[in-house]
C-alpha cells in the first residue's frame, strides 16, 4: 500500500465522516435545545436520519384508515431515524479505529 493509497484511505474513512457528523451536530442541535438542557437521543435521531433513509420504510403500511396509515408512517420514519442513529455511531467508531491504523500503514509504507 502506498503513503498516497494510506492518506486517501484516511481521509475517506475518518475525515469525512467525523466532518459530516460536525456539520448535522452544528446544524440540528438547536432543534433538540429546550431552555438550557438537550435532549440528546432526538439529536442522535435526527442526525441518523441521512443513514436510515434506506430503513425507513421496512414496514408495510397497511392502510385500514387514514389515521392508521399515517400513524404507520410516522413510526416508520421514526425506526429509520433510529437505526440511522445508531450507524452514524458505527460510522464514527470506525473513523477512529482508523485514526491509529493509518498512522502504522503511512509509517510501514
Amino acid at each position: 500500500m502506498t503513503k498516497f493509497d494510506v492518506v486517501k484511505t484516511f481521509i475517506f474513512k475518518t475525515v469525512i465522516p467525523i466532518m459530516f457528523v460536525f456539520f448535522m451536530y452544528q446544524i440540528f442541535i438547536d432543534l433538540c435545545v429546550s431552555g438550557t438542557t438537550t435532549n440528546y437521543l432526538y439529536l442522535l435521531m435526527i442526525c441518523g436520519i441521512p443513514f436510515g433513509i434506506r430503513y425507513m420504510f421496512m414496514l408495510p403500511i397497511l392502510v385500514r384508515s387514514m389515521g392508521v396509515g399515517i400513524a404507520m408512517m410516522i413510526f416508520n420514519i421514526a425506526i429509520g431515524s433510529l437505526i440511522g442513529g445508531f450507524i452514524l455511531l458505527w460510522k464514527l467508531t470506525v473513523a477512529l479505529y482508523y485514526i491509529p491504523l493509518s498512522i502504522v500503514r503511512f509509517a510501514r509504507a
